[in-house]
């Protein structure tokens, strides 16, 4: 057993080290102004989410090996700042004293100072970082725009931006950061009982100063005897990478990301991975995220960046593709291979559209023909890239091996009957930015249990679930404005269908449908039925002081309970059915369902309510109380 152990640390620490093989220099610039940048390759797209709820990423990407340094981002400066330019400079910039500025206006020079070229690039805003991709992927000359390219700025540095669609080199999302530092695919499969994530950026669950820069207790973070700063140069640690083989996500300096708070009422970003004067361990971790205005420039910031993974010439080849004008459309794929990962880019130009002009033919070569369905049953999994923003007619029909897909957020639209006859597919994942659903699109998909459909869809085509038999649940957009004729026929195991928002517009008639109609009670434009059938509105919640005014005579008030649950009497239970109040949103922004029931007749001895079917109409006593609280995630 002690040899079979050693011989699997020898096999892992091999991994690790061939992983590590996989950075790829990049150059940049010209002339004197030329530099390079290190990137590692981080793989296994679709992997499993950390129980944080991060880390999942549905695609293949590069990450920067290091922190971009002072020498690499001087070359930034002495080309877009020779004339004063506060966009990307003022007093407060320097990387804490390694950048000197001297000259007049105009022919200003930026030099390092303190031999701290290769130490982490900090007092950078979300802003300067984005100005940085953008020079990047304009070419890193004096003549590249730094106000478009992967982020459209023009001039900003206060509102809200997102990445353009096509970008080559960008700030990574909190989702790929997070991928690069802790996850490990190789763990749970080595160890056991692991969940695939470590807690920090070096393949441990522990850290020292001798593994991460940061200060520990009354330990001193003058490392380096300069008498500015306690960060290190990058890479410093060279035992202590993590598993894809990056340096300092734990410690040295924090790191912006391209995440937002909110992105309904806030500009903040997230930064990620602690900083060198913190002496909580804590703060280095895979729990530790903080907001931050994105126009603020610290000297506990830096960046590290991510760009595309470019295809070699035989995976370039594997690919039919036509011209969108600037963006690219796959009509066929060409090669052998059963596990199929899109490309996000071909000759530089991004891949937006997937679909084969052919009717009812999909991109791997199934279709439907005058004799039925000719499958394709090799392909047992496909990975699409973030770049997508449309799934054309017909893309995936008829891949009946492919169990589970799962749709990056940049999808918009998707065409009329795009997954039809996936036989296996027992699982979708459709991410909040999908707007508009076609006619058909998963007809015949027999293995499909449940779906919810993202709040930003709104519209749905006819006949959209047909026959998807094994088909039990489904929840529907918010913003539902039209959902077409027959969305659910035949559909024979369908229990129930809730609305989370108000009446859309139904077309036609739902024939072969028997499921229950869920709506809640606040929803404008319900009467009782819908589309000819039985409309079950879910009440009001009860909270402890309308539960004063309202409960029964006789029942004990509330007294020390807990407020994490929603309290109906049972004379104010009719119907009650799947609550908004019990929809919980996941990280991938979807609304999923976790809750339990439980009932008392004091209010003090709670006990698992057994009976409920949903909805709920023969509660036993109206002396009893119900408490639907929501568990996770």
């Amino acid at each position: 057993m002690q040899r079979l152990n050693l011989a699997l640390w020898a096999l892992y620490f091999l991994n690790i080290q061939i992983l590590r093989s996989q950075s790829t220099t990049t150059s940049f610039g010209d002339g004197t102004n030329s530099f390079s940048i290190d990137f590692i390759s981080i793989g296994n797209p679709a992997n499993s989410a950390d129980t944080t709820g991060f880390g999942r990423v549905n695609y293949s990407y590069k990450i920067s090996k290091f922190e971009i340094t002072v020498s690499q981002y001087i070359k930034f400066l002495n080309s877009k700042a020779k004339s004063h330019n506060s966009l990307i400079w003022d007093d407060t910039c320097g990387a804490l004293g390694f950048i000197e500025r001297n000259g007049v206006n105009g022919s200003y020079n930026y030099s390092i100072r303190w031999n701290g070229g290769n130490m982490p690039i900090t007092s950078v805003s979300w802003f300067d970082a984005a100005r940085y991709c953008n020079w990047l992927h304009n070419g890193a000359t004096e003549l590249s725009s730094m106000e478009t390219g992967a982020y459209n700025l023009n001039g900003s540095t206060n509102t809200v931006v997102t990445k353009s669609q096509g970008a080559k080199y960008w700030i990574p999302s909190e989702d790929e950061w997070y991928k690069a530092a802790y996850y490990d695919p190789d763990y749970d499969k080595m160890w056991g009982g692991g969940d695939g994530y470590y807690e920090f950026a070096t393949r441990s669950h522990s850290i020292t100063t001798n593994s991460v820069t940061y200060k520990r207790g009354g330990d001193s973070f003058y490392t380096l005897n300069i008498p500015y700063t306690g960060t290190t140069y990058v890479g410093t640690y060279t035992n202590y990478p993590s598993y894809y083989g990056t340096f300092d996500q734990s410690g040295n300096v924090g790191e912006w990301t391209d995440s937002i708070t909110n992105t309904s009422s806030s500009t903040l970003k997230y930064e990620r991975g602690g900083w060198w004067s913190n002496e909580f361990e804590y703060v280095m971790s895979k729990l530790n995220r903080n907001s931050r205005d994105p126009s603020q420039r610290s000297g506990y910031l830096g960046i590290r960046l991510a760009a595309q993974v470019e295809l070699t010439q035989n995976e370039a080849s594997e690919w039919s593709f036509i011209s969108l004008g600037s963006t690219i459309q796959i009509t066929e794929y060409l090669g052998t291979n059963k596990n199929i990962s899109i490309p996000s880019q071909i000759n530089g130009i991004p891949v937006t559209k997937v679909g084969n002009p052919t009717y009812a033919k999909s991109i791997f070569g199934s279709y439907w023909g005058p004799n039925g369905l000719v499958p394709n049953t090799s392909i047992v999994s496909v990975t699409l890239p973030s770049t997508i923003t449309n799934i054309g007619a017909y893309s995936f029909i008829g891949l009946t091996s492919v169990t589970n897909l799962a749709l990056p957020s940049s999808v918009r639209t998707i065409e009329d009957g795009a997954f039809q006859h996936m036989q296996s597919m027992n699982a979708i994942d459709l991410m909040y930015g999908l707007e508009n659903l076609g006619s058909g699109a998963f007809i015949d998909c027999p293995s499909l249990v449940e779906i919810n459909i993202p709040d930003s869809v709104t519209t749905m085509g006819h006949s959209m679930f047909q026959l998807c038999t094994s088909l039990v649940n489904v929840s529907l957009s918010e913003k539902l404005l039209s959902i077409s004729d027959n969305p659910f026929s035949n559909c024979s195991n369908l229990k129930s269908v809730f609305f989370r928002g108000d009446l859309p517009l139904a077309a036609g008639s739902w024939t072969d449908f028997s499921a229950t109609i869920y709506c809640l009670e606040s929803a404008v434009g319900w009467s009782n039925n819908f589309a000819g059938r039985q409309v079950y509105k879910i009440p009001s919640v009860y909270n402890k002081t309308q539960f004063a005014s309202n409960r029964t005579n006789g029942v004990n008030d509330v007294i020390n309970s807990p407020n994490s649950y929603n309290l109906y009497t049972t004379n104010q239970i009719h119907n009650l059915g799947l609550g908004g109040i019990m929809l919980n949103r996941n990280t991938n922004n979807q609304l999923v369902l976790n809750y339990q029931v439980l009932h008392s007749t004091d209010l003090h001895n709670w006990s698992p309510y057994q009976q409920y079917v949903l909805p709920i109409t023969n509660a036993p006593s109206d002396k009893m109380f119900l408490r639907v609280q929501a568990v996770g995630p």
